[in-house]
């Protein structure tokens, strides 16, 4: 009968497996929060944000952010495997992971924050401002997201060959791998995304604050719309901000609480960068009201018309019920909401059409039970009547 071996690990040991147990179930939580977010993004997204290149970015950057997830929840199976098995197979596998760990924890919030490319491009375009200007706006951008776009695969072509290759061919001892240009190339993007996101910050609330001196905004729309796109500039990039100066931070500090803290920043700034983004393109559209105000919305007339009014020789009922519908598809049109042009309400639209028939199927039974029925011998029955009482006519 075979034997099971069973492992007592020293407390050291024990704290260690823990640390990594908890980095899969972060590498959980952040797919399982990326997903939500895209679900959330599609359903309520537009026809039109649907055919844009900013929806084809934030679908690339959920793929990078899903990616790191999953590595990251399957850090605690290779590396427990990793400190039990002496196979050189177990070590390649081991540092495989940690390495494209790192290469999309890098990759990731590069994609994301491209989206402020977007931004600026929109308040800043062509015909209202100068091709230096925009140069100087947009091309420091371009370049920090191209800097940070190198040091990415500089870090996947280094380690690859600095780590991966080593113990593919069995030199490196086991336990003994170092990635030597992590914290270095890790240190340059850090600084490169806070740059980044506080100088994209800086411009469009510069922006917002020119716009709001050139145009004397008084009236109560303009003021909303301008809190929204400050809400949406502040929340998109502050968040990432902090996370960036927790990184730099952590980076050089070696005790338990400051690797700890550089090890949560990592994870989290990967999920914010891709949440953050979408909410820096949405969040203006998600705050405005459905539909107008109904201040210069037609008056419905037709709950105010009685039964009476359908009595048969007394006008005509098809006239009627044609206007009826006429003043019910005006008013239709003017409660269109945003939400009816995403895929979430087009299914909302299509289950509740047979149960909207179906009530107005009701509705008409109801006026046509109503109505009393009028024979051939009940008139001739209301005329003697009529003419034995003349003045209750």
């Amino acid at each position: 009968m075979a034997t099971k071996k069973v492992y007592v690990l020293p407390l050291t040991q024990t704290q260690y497996m823990l640390s990594i147990s908890r980095a899969s179930a972060l590498g959980a939580s952040i797919l399982t929060m990326a997903i939500c977010f895209e679900l959330a993004y599609v359903l309520f997204s537009t026809s039109v944000i649907r055919r844009s290149p900013l929806f084809i970015v934030n679908q690339v950057s959920f793929v990078l952010c899903a990616t790191y997830a999953v590595f990251a929840q399957r850090r605690a199976i290779v590396e427990i495997h990793q400190h039990f098995d002496h196979t050189k197979s177990a070590d390649l596998n081991y540092v495989v992971n940690i390495l494209l760990t790192d290469f999309f924890s890098i990759l990731a919030p590069v994609v994301a924050d491209s989206t402020l490319l977007f931004k600026l491009n929109t308040f800043y375009p062509s015909w209202h401002a100068s091709v230096l200007k925009r140069l100087a706006i947009l091309g420091v951008i371009a370049t920090l997201l191209a800097g940070r776009l190198f040091c990415s695969f500089m870090m996947l072509f280094l380690d690859y060959f600095d780590v991966v290759v080593p113990v593919a061919k069995g030199r490196e001892e086991k336990g003994k791998t170092i990635f030597r240009h992590t914290t270095a190339i890790r240190f340059a993007d850090s600084l490169m995304q806070l740059a980044t996101s506080t100088f994209g910050c800086c411009l469009l609330l510069y922006r917002a604050y020119h716009y709001r001196r050139q145009m004397q905004a008084s009236s109560t729309v303009v003021q909303r719309r301008l809190r929204f796109f400050v809400e949406s500039t502040t929340m998109t990039f502050l968040p990432p901000v902090c996370i960036q100066i927790v990184l730099v931070v952590g980076m050089f500090i070696n005790n338990i609480p400051g690797r700890t803290a550089y090890g949560w920043g990592i994870a989290l700034n990967v999920l914010f960068s891709y949440a953050f983004s979408i909410l820096a393109t949405s969040w203006s559209t998600i705050r405005e009201a459905p539909f107008k105000a109904s201040s210069n919305r037609p008056r419905d007339h037709s709950t105010a018309s009685s039964v009476s009014e359908v009595v048969p020789n007394q006008g005509h009922p098809q006239q009627h019920h044609h206007q009826t519908q006429q003043q019910h598809s005006q008013n239709d049109r003017t409660k269109i909401s945003p939400i009816n042009q995403t895929i979430i309400g087009s299914i909302m639209s299509a289950v509740a059409a047979p149960a909207q028939e179906a009530y107005d199927d009701h509705d008409q039974m109801e006026v046509l039970v109503s109505l009393p029925h009028v024979g051939s011998t009940d008139i001739g029955a209301l005329e003697n009547q009529r003419h034995k009482h003349p003045s209750s006519s």
